[in-house]
């Protein structure tokens, strides 16, 4: 049985941009100088594009990736905090965008807590007790048992501000873990968490697992791949590059191809189509005297020198 669908998703964001004009016009050189000759464009950023997948009930499945490739976004989308441009998801059945308020009464995230730098771990946590309709008698509880599982009973009363990061990775863990819901969310959950306390809460985080409920981790930390996840979807600028269990997935990093190839020049449209190709991880172009050395990392290496 599946917890998670995920269709097609596809996310885009609008930036304006300022570059100097190659040639301003002279009316532009009168009044403003060379120098402030301006020229401002809206240009699309693809956050996400066609990212598909499906995550199975008492599942933990890993979402790995660098920093800005759309791992936050699509957990955002999934927590319906933001909506995707094109595509859908369903969390038990209901649909993100069109069914938000029944998805969030089944969802629990570590990036949602609302908190005070002035107020206690204690104090935030029983607040997100009241916020999430928890009665009080119960709230008391929860929050003493969740404290002690990420290892802040002993500082739970200390201000928020004092917290190191490690310490507030563990208290916005704690807001997600202390809920009753079907699916956790979580993004980054181990961030800045020292070695042995980060044992003890991938322990915390497979006993979520091993009670049925479905956990998705976003991570850019092999590690917690390794340790913790059923199934990892690899994101790479914005796309789904590998969707395989992490002992798969080890096999199919080795190969991958690193190629060289040193040009007099470069065609626009074949950079474009290199840039586009599924098959093409990553791109770098240096310049050496009159010359281009082109890297590229494929896992279909003649493919790619045949385009």
């Amino acid at each position: 049985m599946e917890s998670i669908v995920v269709e097609n998703i596809s996310k885009y964001f609008w930036a304006r941009v300022t570059t100097s004009e190659s040639k301003p016009s002279w009316f532009k050189r009168l009044i403003f100088g060379n120098s402030l000759a301006k020229e401002v464009r809206v240009a699309r950023i693809t956050a996400l594009k066609s990212v598909s997948f499906t995550v199975g009930k008492g599942e933990i499945f890993g979402i790995l990736g660098p920093n800005g490739s759309g791992k936050t976004t699509l957990l955002k989308i999934l927590a319906t905090a933001l909506l995707p441009d094109e595509g859908d998801a369903y969390i038990c059945g209901y649909s993100v965008v069109k069914e938000a308020s029944k998805v969030r009464k089944l969802i629990s995230t570590n990036f949602s807590l609302i908190v005070n730098s002035f107020w206690t771990a204690r104090q935030a946590l029983e607040y997100w007790c009241t916020l999430n309709d928890v009665d009080s008698a119960e709230a008391v509880h929860k929050v003493n048992e969740v404290l002690d599982e990420v290892g802040l009973s002993e500082r739970a009363d200390e201000i928020v501000a004092r917290y190191s990061m490690g310490m507030q990775s563990r208290l916005f863990l704690a807001s997600s873990l202390m809920l009753d819901r079907e699916v956790y969310l979580l993004d980054e959950p181990l961030l800045g968490i020292d070695p042995i306390a980060a044992k003890e809460l991938r322990e915390t985080i497979k006993r979520k697992a091993r009670e049925g409920k479905t956990v998705v981790l976003a991570t850019n930390l092999i590690r917690d791949v390794e340790e913790l996840c059923d199934k990892v979807c690899v994101l790479y600028r914005s796309r789904v590059v590998a969707l395989e269990s992490p002992e798969v997935l080890k096999k199919t990093i080795g190969a991958y191809e690193c190629v060289y190839v040193t040009l007099s020049s470069l065609d626009s449209s074949v950079l474009l189509k290199l840039t586009d190709f599924n098959e093409v991880l990553d791109l770098s172009i240096v310049r050496q005297d009159n010359l281009l050395e082109t890297k590229i990392i494929t896992n279909d290496t003649i493919k790619v020198l045949y385009l």
